[in-house]
């Protein structure tokens, strides 16, 4: 029996093919959310100026993942996905002008009450720091409405089926940011870095609202709070709202905790935390954010059988990708930081705390990717409440472990408490999904999967025995030379993971397989 070519192969395809899109814009977003945070370290390197900043910007994209990424994803998207022709424009109208003046709202009560956040995010640092951030935090928050507002003009994108713009809106974000960093930097120092998140926020909400025009959405339909459809949203937001305000605070107890330990600790989770979240972002989230309007109809036909096949199809195309991910990242972690981050003022002992602690991260990266796809399984279901309290149960359980693990292992016992808890919430994930869609296809899906980790211990196999002729010794190599070792360890492993999911039969790689296979044909012609 095949997940891949039974009935709906053409529709798994589309999705291949969205993914793939939304995969390309989010390496194009990270890699200039790696140029934002290098070129900050390069000029301020592991300092309290650096924690600053990254404090400092926290805030701000912590509101925007949890009125963005929790409330669009969770409760408008499913809404907005049965509704067609004026009613939906005026159901994405209205929930678009909602975030602007929430985003409004929150930015007037960030500026007021800076001091406070930054005691919350970063208790433990010293006053100087403190003052510096508050004084960021404030500039930051201009761009609060603008960005929080982008969010409703790529929810309505997402439903239309075009993941073309939302796809570029991270690199122009980030882009910005790093525009403002080096034009401004030498006129006002540090504060440069919010100054470019406001004109990258501005920017993205101008962006989304053209892409919006170009597919001819009509923005004089007008808006209604009282349709139904805005109140259905509205009430399937309120136990996301409670479950995302728990889920925040996972990273702020990081920061929290690594703020009472050495200096510069904030900074070494913050650049570990980037790294770990491109394969997370890349293809956990790309795959999960593709998936959830096609998991949303099948619920609202009442076809929980495709229903189920889908989601199936997500898992395993996560799993295909996050298991050689994680193995690569913990196999070449100090490579990685040292291309990535080893320059002017970040110190070769900075960069072997950081790949110490990236190494801890990756091992829970396959289970957060998974996790993604599950919880929009039970937004399509319109259960959001059942992840949110599995999401605090296992936050309960993370604060323990975080506060017990830094004790004795400092910001690597933070890194293991991410980890750990990545697992617990799946086994529950999974634990109360299984009797809702009759157990997820978990016989297909455990023989695929089983087919990714042994892919990946060959792959791991394979750099084990030869990536100590591909990595440098030498500390003050060119990045030629680092680049090289990076770049030609991906490519060996690559090689042998493919090679060997070919001739394992793995169906997703077959899938893609015929999809590039297709898009070269239709080139050709």
């Amino acid at each position: 029996m095949s997940l891949i070519s039974e009935k709906g192969e053409n529709l798994r395809s589309s999705l291949a093919l969205n993914s793939t899109f939304l995969m390309l814009g989010i390496v194009l977003g990270r890699l200039f959310g790696y140029v934002r945070d290098v070129v900050v370290t390069y000029y301020y390197g592991k300092s309290y100026i650096t924690d600053s900043y990254m404090v400092a910007l926290t805030f701000p994209l912590l509101l925007y993942s949890f009125l963005t990424g929790g409330v669009i994803v969770s409760s408008f998207v499913p809404v907005l996905s049965g509704e067609k022709g004026k009613n939906f424009a005026i159901l994405s109208n209205t929930l678009a002008l909602g975030l602007f003046v929430t985003g409004a709202f929150c930015a007037i009560l960030s500026m007021i009450f800076a001091p406070f956040i930054t005691n919350i995010l970063a208790p433990s640092m010293a006053d100087n720091a403190k003052e510096l951030t508050t004084f960021l935090l404030r500039i930051a928050s201009v761009g609060i409405p603008f960005l929080v507002g982008a969010g409703g003009f790529m929810a309505a994108l997402h439903c239309r089926g075009d993941f073309k713009f939302p796809s570029l809106s991270g690199s122009i974000f980030n882009g910005f940011i790093v525009l403002g960093i080096v034009s401004l930097t030498s006129l006002v120092s540090i504060s440069s870095a919010p100054l470019g998140l406001i004109m990258g926020s501005m920017t993205i909400w101008l962006f989304l609202g053209w892409g919006l025009l170009r597919i001819n959405h009509d923005f004089l339909a007008g808006v209604n709070f009282g349709n139904p459809g805005v109140k259905k949203a509205v009430i399937l937001s309120i136990p996301v709202l409670l479950g995302l305000t728990i889920y925040q605070i996972n990273p702020i107890i990081e920061r929290a905790i690594a703020s009472s330990l050495e200096v510069g600790a904030i900074t070494v989770i913050s650049v570990a935390s980037r790294i770990i979240q491109l394969p997370y972002a890349l293809f956990g989230l790309a795959v999960s954010t593709v998936l959830l309007p096609t998991l949303s109809r099948s619920a609202a036909n009442f076809d929980f059988q495709l229903l189920e096949k889908d989601l199936s199809w997500g898992m395993l195309n996560t799993s295909f990708f996050l298991l050689p991910s994680a193995v690569g990242i913990f196999m070449l972690s100090y490579p990685i930081v040292r291309l990535l981050f080893q320059w002017g003022e970040f110190t070769q002992s900075a960069a072997f705390l950081t790949a110490s602690v990236l190494k801890v991260y990756s091992l829970g990266v396959w289970a957060h990717g998974i996790n993604s796809v599950l919880i929009r399984a039970y937004y399509s279901l319109k259960e959001p409440r059942v992840p949110t309290f599995l999401g605090a149960l296992t936050i309960l359980f993370q604060v323990v472990l975080y506060f017990i693990l830094s004790r004795y292992f400092g910001v690597l016992g933070l890194a293991a408490g991410s980890a750990i808890g990545a697992f617990i919430f799946l086994f529950l994930l999974v634990l109360f999904l299984r009797p809702r869609l009759r157990g997820l296809g978990i016989r297909l899906g455990f023989k695929e999967m089983t087919k990714g980790f042994i892919s990946s211990g060959f792959m791991a196999i394979a750099l084990l025995i030869i990536s100590p002729y591909l990595i440098f010794s030498q500390d003050n190599i060119s990045l030629r030379y680092r680049l090289l070792e990076v770049m030609g360890n991906i490519l060996i492993g690559c090689t042998v993971y493919f090679v060997s999911s070919y001739l394992l039969k793995s169906e997703v790689f077959t899938s893609y397989f015929q999809l590039i296979k297709r898009a070269l044909k239709i080139e050709n012609k």
